[in-house]
């Protein structure tokens, strides 16, 4: 049975390789109108939450396990 890390890093790699082409107004003192193409994550955001919940349950687990918290 695969553990939540492992689930999460599978996710990761699967996502390396999802490359989104975003359109982007790049603003600066020369040029001010300038639009240019940047690589953006299809799934970074969620990718996000998902390492903060992680990292939430994994320390709850901890937690649980070593007795400083009692479960609900």
């Amino acid at each position: 049975m695969l553990g939540i890390t492992d689930i999460y890093q599978r996710m990761i790699n699967e996502t390396k390789n999802q490359v989104l082409k975003k359109l982007v107004k790049q603003v600066n003192s020369q040029n001010v109108n300038r639009y240019d193409y940047i690589n953006a994550s299809r799934h970074s955001r969620f990718l996000d939450w998902m390492s903060f919940f992680v990292s939430k349950a994994e320390e709850l687990s901890y937690l649980l396990k070593i007795g400083n918290i009692s479960p609900l």
